[in-house]
């Protein structure tokens, strides 16, 4: 069925409403947008959560919204992203999270989005390198020995300075 807010699309949805049509939420986006010629990313210059990701808040009577540019990128230009998949930006193409260019991005499965990711940590949140013995925790994630050794000597201090050096 057409698009009864903006008639420029097909609705996946029973009913798209103006304020939540992605064709007319990508023209917002594309407002705050600079694309990098070297990369051929299209970067949201707009708000960015914690985790480096374009953010787009919407707010209606009261009900507030939080939408990814690159998420309604890929649903109004490719389509529905599959069932239990996430989007992963394909490294080969694009090293920026704010990018929400389609040919970017790739459903993929959480446990593939996870593993992508830290195939590409070189370094833990500290600065230790990775490359030299990473440690494999419980859950098996990969992590860093020397802050791992830290936080063990610091817990070994609470626990003697708690017990009176037992």
């Amino acid at each position: 069925m057409s698009c009864h807010a903006c008639g420029l699309h097909e609705s996946v949805y029973d009913s798209c409403d103006v304020w939540l049509c992605p064709m007319l939420l990508l023209e917002r986006i594309r407002a705050r947008t600079v694309i990098d010629e070297n990369t051929g990313c299209w970067i949201f210059t707009g708000a960015k959560c914690a985790s480096g990701y374009g953010h787009l808040g919407l707010s209606r009577d009261g009900v507030k919204v939080d939408l990814m540019p690159h998420r309604i990128a890929y649903e109004a230009l490719i389509g529905p992203i599959p069932a239990g998949m996430q989007l992963d930006h394909v490294r080969e193409k694009c090293s920026s999270k704010a990018c929400w260019n389609p040919d970017h991005l790739e459903p993929v499965t959480a446990q593939e989005n996870t593993r992508r990711h830290f195939s590409q940590q070189t370094h833990c949140k500290n600065g230790h390198p990775l490359e030299v013995l990473p440690y494999l925790g419980r859950e098996g994630r990969r992590g860093c020995r020397v802050c791992r050794s830290a936080a063990a000597a610091a817990a070994t201090k609470r626990r003697r300075q708690r017990t009176g050096g037992r």
